[in-house]
């Protein structure tokens, strides 16, 4: 239907319904958490969860993750508390900085 086809596909709808589970849940976590406590926490299609959670990860950078993913050094994950700036942010800053003689005005 039209409506659906608005909203994205059935994958995207339920990797971005999971990815909101995904962050709400580790936002209230106090340590990092590792990919088989956070799939028993949230309901879903397994292959929407790992989806969620590299999109987290690697495209909106929400959360951190951490270890290898071998045996005896699991993923872990948790919430980043300040946004990801981009180099090119950086860049910006940096010559707006210099542009204003290391005033931050």
């Amino acid at each position: 239907t039209r409506i659906s086809s608005l909203a994205g596909s059935r994958y995207e709808v339920e990797v971005r319904r999971i990815s909101e589970l995904i962050y709400g849940f580790l936002s209230q976590q106090n340590t990092s958490r590792t990919e088989g406590e956070i799939s028993e926490k949230i309901e879903g299609k397994n292959s929407y969860k790992v989806s969620a959670l590299r999109k987290l990860c690697f495209i909106d950078k929400r959360i951190l993750r951490e270890g290898s993913g071998h045996k005896g050094d699991p993923y872990k994950y948790s919430c980043t508390l300040v946004p990801a700036i981009s180099k090119e942010q950086e860049n910006k800053i940096l010559l707006t900085d210099m542009e204003n003689g290391g005033n931050n005005e």
